[in-house]
């Protein structure tokens, strides 16, 4: 015996749609199971009135149900963080990428904290050479990698406000993001640099 079964464009469409529907439930289901194993709601949500927008609930983690814990007296910024870190895993992997040779994607290669930190203090040393300031606006515009994360540390080290550009949406957005952010420098990758208008101050960071 031989079965055949046709099925239209539509009943597929609609099949689609079904088991779509069904995998964001099964999601929903299994977010709201991980957020009561991790966390705790503090405060409900509210519907918006008289203008004011609508307020989801809030959730906060389980260490925390009964309020924040106390601050660590030496840990105010971002900076702290990477700093402390620095002083007590200066020989620890930090960041990583896999070298490419002869075509192929060869083994991990690891910079240390302490060779990352002594990275960020030469680069923000040249940048705030060049006119820097703290509270100027800094792009980072390239594939993530280390010297994103350098660029990005550059910045906290030295008050600067970090700008991550993208072209996702074409590289005109790239100039419209420097331009409406009101950019100083931008740390570029070298591939991306000709998508960058010349006229801006580029810092060629890597490669």
């Amino acid at each position: 015996m031989q079965c055949i079964t046709t099925t239209n464009t539509t009943d597929m469409s609609v099949l689609g749609i079904h088991f779509q529907k069904i995998l964001e439930k099964q999601f929903q289901a299994r977010r709201r199971r991980e957020m009561k194993e991790f966390a705790v709601q503090v405060e409900s949500g509210r519907e918006g009135r008289d203008g004011e927008p609508s307020l989801g609930p809030i959730y906060r983690n389980l260490l925390e149900k009964d309020g924040f814990l106390p601050q660590h007296p030496d840990i105010n910024t971002s900076w702290d963080i990477f700093r402390t870190s620095v002083e007590k895993y200066p020989g620890n992997r930090m960041l990583g990428w896999r070298e490419i040779i002869d075509g192929k994607v060869g083994p991990y290669a690891w910079k240390t904290y302490k060779e990352v930190y002594d990275e960020v203090l030469s680069i923000g040393s040249a940048l705030r050479a060049s006119g820097a300031e703290p509270g100027a606006r800094i792009g980072i515009y390239g594939s993530n990698c280390p010297q994103w994360i350098v660029a990005m540390e550059v910045c906290n080290a030295h008050s600067l406000i970090c700008v991550p550009l993208y072209d996702t949406l074409g590289s005109g957005a790239v100039d419209y993001i420097i331009e409406h952010a009101e950019v100083d420098y931008v740390f570029v990758q070298d591939k991306k640099a000709k998508q960058v208008n010349p006229l801006h101050d580029l810092i060629y960071l890597y490669n």
